[in-house]
């Protein structure tokens, strides 16, 4: 293949969202209105999932927070936190979600922000709330006053939190598939045994050692930690940019593999992440704009951000990465297999 256009060595970087390249007849982001109009039936049932889900957990929090506060139990305080970070992601995920729909891709073409911000803002919330409580729980009990007022009706409120919690699960469980829903949907599972844990503490403290109720308190504090420390971590390392996964690098060599044929030159590609998508730089040249335009749109993905059109003479200091060689697939199939077996023995 050659190249036939020099003008094309240009470097064309165009999102998968924007195609076809028309020009924007305001500078303006669209309208709440116009939104709706450009929103699909996927996604609309996506926001009332995600707005049903907000409602359900701002109640459920107003609720718990004024038990908490009567009984003085910092189980149910601590429970009350870690539904708190249900309400604050999924608000910060709602906002996201429309503000991507509001950013203009031509203006910017990789977005205003990631998802990884909003997974470390949360992260860092959530985990201070949760020592804050501890260490003021720990305060009562060394200093003798822990002393939790429980009744019928503060146990009825964990109860009824429970089982709110599971139908949302199972709402959410309708649209999984949606990154953002997905983590809507585990919340909820976090938080139903976040809530077990509170009910079963606040039971023994009820009936039988007040003291318990510390204990609950600490069993929740630690997993809150340990379900928000590694999205800290992995937010944070994303936020400074890390390569594609194996995933995303086999999806882009499969798909350019098919459409190879659109392409005058191919030299290789890039991915990477700067957010839950991938972006990806293929260095290649093509014959005339249509084919462009034909290239990208084969590139519209869930998991991808946007694409990029680079000439081959900026690949010169990349490290790229090319397309399987025919038979390297099933020799690697031959190997884990064999790998395998030697295993078993």
């Amino acid at each position: 293949m050659s190249v036939t256009n020099n003008e094309e060595t240009v470097a064309t970087k165009v999102s998968t969202a924007s195609l076809p390249a028309l020009p924007q007849p305001s500078s303006r982001a669209p309208s709440t209105l116009n939104l709706l109009k450009m929103t699909s039936r996927k996604e609309l049932a996506e926001y009332i999932i995600m707005i049903i889900v907000n409602f359900a957990n701002v109640g459920l929090v107003l609720i718990k927070g004024v038990a908490a506060y009567v009984s003085c139990s910092f189980s149910i305080g601590t429970s009350a936190i870690e539904s708190f970070g249900d309400v604050f992601v999924s608000i910060l995920l709602l906002v996201q979600l429309c503000l991507d729909k509001r950013v203009k891709k031509s203006e910017y073409p990789r977005g205003r922000s990631s998802e990884s911000t909003t997974n470390l803002t949360a992260s860092v919330v959530m985990m201070a709330l949760a020592f804050v409580n501890f260490i003021q729980s720990f305060d009562a009990l060394i200093t003798g006053k822990l002393e939790p007022d429980f009744g019928l009706p503060h146990i009825l409120v964990i109860v009824v939190n429970i089982l709110v919690k599971i139908f949302l699960f199972f709402v959410c469980l309708l649209k999984r598939e949606n990154n953002q829903i997905r983590v809507l949907m585990r919340d909820q599972l976090t938080d139903v045994l976040t809530n077990s844990i509170a009910l079963i503490a606040v039971c023994i403290s009820y009936t039988v050692w007040k003291e318990c109720d510390f204990i609950g308190a600490t069993i929740i504090f630690f997993l809150i930690v340990r379900n928000w420390a590694p999205i800290v971590s992995e937010s944070w390392f994303k936020l400074q940019g890390v390569k594609g996964s194996k995933d995303i690098n086999k999806k882009i060599a499969d798909l350019i593999s098919t459409n190879l044929g659109l392409f005058s030159t191919f030299t290789g590609y890039v991915t990477y992440h700067i957010g839950n998508k991938a972006i990806v730089e293929i260095y290649c040249e093509t014959e005339h704009s249509e084919k462009r335009a034909e290239i990208l749109s084969k590139f519209v993905d869930d998991e991808i951000h946007a694409v990029y059109l680079l000439p081959v003479e900026e690949s010169k200091h990349v490290t790229l990465k090319t397309l399987p060689v025919e038979g390297d697939s099933d020799r690697t199939a031959e190997t884990d297999a064999a790998v395998q077996l030697l295993q078993k023995v």
